[in-house]
């Protein structure tokens, strides 16, 4: 039999898949199958998988974090391309920090902050994800003045 490379590894006969990571091939036969049943599909996708309401990522308090770290951090500065480099990156980090201290458990927080000379120009960005939308979430946030634009987002993405 050849191994099509598109196969999962449950398909493969490995014994396990992606959502219920159980193991092995011990007590089957090669001629049961190794996918899961519907029953055990539905295990996987149960609630006990899922965040509670109140620990799920909460937009509206990350987009507040986003808010108040941007404008003290920007406050007074001018665009200059050196300097805004070293911004990028001490701008997430300390929203990063300050995204950790909500406590989301099981989440994980990716901070992206774009800094751009505003000289009237569009800025056009893209975001392309493979995610769980009854989990996952972003919170966005924008700054502007005369000089310059901060575009600050973070990406919740639930741990499975």
């Amino acid at each position: 039999m050849s191994e099509n490379p598109q196969r999962s590894n449950t398909e493969r006969g490995h014994g396990f898949d992606n959502n219920l990571r159980r193991a092995s091939t011990i007590g089957r036969s090669r001629d049961q199958s190794f996918s899961p049943s519907v029953e055990e599909h539905k295990v996987a996708l149960s609630t006990a998988f899922r965040p509670q309401f109140r620990d799920k990522f909460n937009v509206s308090r990350v987009e507040q974090v986003l808010e108040t770290t941007i404008k003290e951090f920007m406050k007074g500065k001018l665009y200059f391309p050196e300097e805004a480099m070293e911004w990028t990156s001490q701008l997430s980090s300390l929203v990063n920090d300050q995204v950790k201290l909500l406590n989301f458990p099981r989440y994980k927080a990716i901070c992206l902050v774009t800094i751009g000379e505003n000289v009237g120009g569009g800025v056009l960005t893209g975001v392309k994800t493979q995610w769980d939308n009854t989990t996952d979430a972003l919170a966005t946030y924008t700054y502007m003045t005369d000089s310059l634009f901060v575009v600050g987002t973070v990406f919740g993405v639930y741990y499975y």
